[in-house]
């Protein structure tokens, strides 16, 4: 367990990777996103910190989305641990829509998600389907940190889908250039940090921040 002061708040976390929340609460990684009074996508929640940070940004309401069903359960118990009452975490996947079978001893990670023959079964959601099942309000935030999925979330849908939002930041893994084209074509301006070539077991990934907007 880890507890840190955040905006005079104590955030507690339990089960907590160093690297994450020092990304969440020290360096800020979504700092760029304006969630005060607005509703958040949490895409690849892992353990709630990410959620935990919107909340005391001020967001209105936080979906959190997360695969891997013993990272979910310990998502919920730090919502609880810091009394945040507007976040849903849900035990489902973000890409497209279908079911998938996951291993249930797993946890999230830096890797893609890994599917088995006889695991927990999840559902895994479309970005439309969420907006349609979650009641998704125009002028959302969109956060997406799910090892690859962001390129069917986002290369799927079309520009009625994507105008549910003000804001998309995500962490791409394999280059930035399609989702930049697409969401340039759907009225975003967009940033993108200086792309960093990486390796790991699954092989090889250019990673980097992508920040979308509307004026």
């Amino acid at each position: 367990m880890v507890k840190l002061i955040y905006n005079d708040h104590e955030v507690i976390l339990r089960n907590y990777r160093a690297r994450d929340f020092i990304g969440v609460f020290v360096n800020e990684d979504y700092e760029l996103a304006d969630v005060k009074g607005k509703t958040v996508i949490d895409c690849g929640a892992a353990i709630g910190d990410s959620s935990i940070y919107f909340a005391l940004k001020g967001a209105k309401r936080v979906i959190s989305f997360e695969a891997y069903p013993s990272i979910a359960k310990i998502a919920e118990q730090n919502i609880k641990l810091n009394d945040i009452e507007n976040v849903l975490i849900v035990n489902a996947a973000c890409g497209k829509d279908e079911t998938m079978l996951v291993d249930p001893r797993l946890g999230g990670g830096p890797t893609p998600l890994i599917r088995v023959a006889n695991g927990a079964k999840i559902p895994s959601y479309s970005l439309k389907s969420i907006i349609q099942k979650f009641q998704i309000e125009e002028g959302s935030v969109l956060k997406i940190d799910c090892e690859g999925c962001e390129y069917d979330f986002i290369l799927r849908e079309d520009e009625t889908t994507l105008a549910y939002f003000s804001q998309i930041i995500m962490e791409y893994h394999h280059g930035y250039n399609e989702l930049k084209k697409k969401l340039e074509k759907a009225g975003f301006r967009v940033k993108v940090s200086k792309p960093v070539l990486c390796h790991n077991t699954f092989g090889k990934l250019i990673l980097g921040k992508l920040y979308a907007y509307k004026d």
